[in-house]
């Protein structure tokens, strides 16, 4: 009985940990976790790359022309999204080789429905991890996604810009205004109770107008 309680121990903060932004230091098929992986302090974004764009460029001209999104089966150009009327853009770090992210997902599609019909300000973006492109389209395909992606072949035009605030283990989100402003990053080991204060923030800014 001992050993029983002990095993749960152990396994349950790995199983929480997420994986890290390196494939071959994440998580492999059977879900076993590395030691990098596990060993990982999700201690908030890191800063790696320029700081170039938060200030000086809205977020929205960052990402023009670079998003594709799921359409009738397929992956292909996201129809012009007019994203400077949003006024926050949660950005999504994950990638289809991290189960932890393939587990997360149904969470994340849900969660995105309610917002999409809750508020017209806000939109969710990801910015995919995969080392192929037809690795990404199938995950967006298959896990039902319907935000729209960093394409894969834009991504290094944008790495300065959104990766200077991404967590140090996926998935991990971070919370942007219109101007690529960090207003909120997702906590470690506490991704489900992210969610609620993703509302909380827009519903208050929604009350202040």
């Amino acid at each position: 009985m001992k050993g029983i309680r002990i095993l749960l121990v152990l396994l349950i903060p790995a199983a929480l940990a997420g994986c890290t932004g390196d494939e071959p230091g994440g998580v492999a098929e059977d879900g076993q976790v590395s030691d990098v992986a596990a060993d990982s302090d999700d201690a908030g974004p890191v800063n790696s790359g320029s700081e170039a764009g938060s200030a000086d460029t809205p977020i929205a001209e960052v990402l023009r022309d670079k998003l594709v999104s799921v359409q009738d089966g397929s992956v292909r150009e996201h129809p012009a999204p007019d994203l400077a009327e949003k006024d926050f853009l949660l950005i999504y770090f994950g990638a289809s080789w991290c189960v932890y992210c393939r587990n997360f997902t149904p969470t994340l599609v849900e969660f995105y429905d309610e917002m999409r019909e809750d508020f017209d300000n806000f939109e969710l973006i990801l910015a995919g991890e995969d080392e192929a492109e037809a690795d990404q389209d199938k995950y967006m395909i298959e896990s039902g996604i319907s935000w729209p992606a960093v394409a894969f072949d834009k991504i290094d035009d944008v790495r300065d810009v959104l990766w200077q605030h991404r967590t140090r283990t996926i998935p991990g989100f971070v919370l942007l205004d219109r101007d690529g402003g960090v207003i909120e990053t997702s906590p470690p080991l506490r991704r489900p109770e992210f969610f609620p204060r993703i509302r909380e923030i827009i519903e208050e800014a929604a009350r202040t107008e």
